[in-house]
């Protein structure tokens, strides 16, 4: 009697459905790998943020607690000023809205002439610019302003004063008086509000 023999293997059917299921998987970890790969990517750039807000940050921070009072006379600013020349943001859209000479580098002891600098910041379309030159300038070789941009797409700045207690920038500040700190706020979609509180020099800060 002769006995059919079957060759082991896959049916056509069976070959479409496991190509099928391989296709599934596939299309599956490719979405999983895009979505990991984006939430990389965001995760990288919100870094890049909050790395580019806190060396801007350490900059306005670094300047003010270099400030040192010379009289001075700003573009977008009427009168003279010793030490610190403020304006709300109300009023500093598209303007310098803070300007003052700060000392280049922490003066030495038995250093008569220290080098200066003067400093200006910008809010400009959103962008916070800052902008320095040397102070005083020579009329014979007059320098341009050196310009770099910090943040990008601010959409509030809020300026706030200590003496005795906080109070918010209505008006512009025209004091030969150093206010003991002065505090930024700074609003971004990104990280909503960022704070900053600098103490200025001859004051020393005393939270209320």
């Amino acid at each position: 009697m002769l006995q059919r023999k079957y060759q082991a293997g896959f049916t056509l059917i069976e070959l479409i459905i496991a190509i099928a299921i391989t296709a599934i998987i596939g299309i599956a970890a490719q979405s999983m790998l895009d979505v990991m790969l984006r939430g990389k990517s965001q995760l990288s750039q919100q870094q890049e943020r909050l790395s580019n807000l806190d060396n801007s940050l350490r900059v306005i921070q670094r300047d003010l607690q270099q400030i040192t009072p010379r009289t001075l006379t700003g573009e977008d600013f009427i009168t003279p000023n010793l030490g610190l020349l403020l304006r709300p943001q109300s009023q500093a859209v598209g303007s310098t809205f803070m300007e003052f000479i700060r000392f280049s580098t922490t003066p030495k002891p038995n250093q008569t002439y220290p080098d200066l600098i003067r400093v200006r910041y910008k809010l400009i379309d959103g962008d916070l610019i800052r902008e320095q030159q040397p102070f005083p300038q020579n009329p014979l070789i007059p320098i341009p302003w050196h310009r770099i941009r910090l943040l990008q797409g601010l959409e509030e700045l809020n300026i706030s004063l200590f003496q005795q207690n906080w109070e918010l920038l209505y008006t512009d500040l025209k004091s030969d008086n150093l206010p003991q700190a002065i505090k930024f706020e700074f609003g971004h979609p990104n990280w909503e509000v960022a704070e900053l509180i600098v103490g200025l020099p001859g004051g020393d800060l005393i939270e209320p």
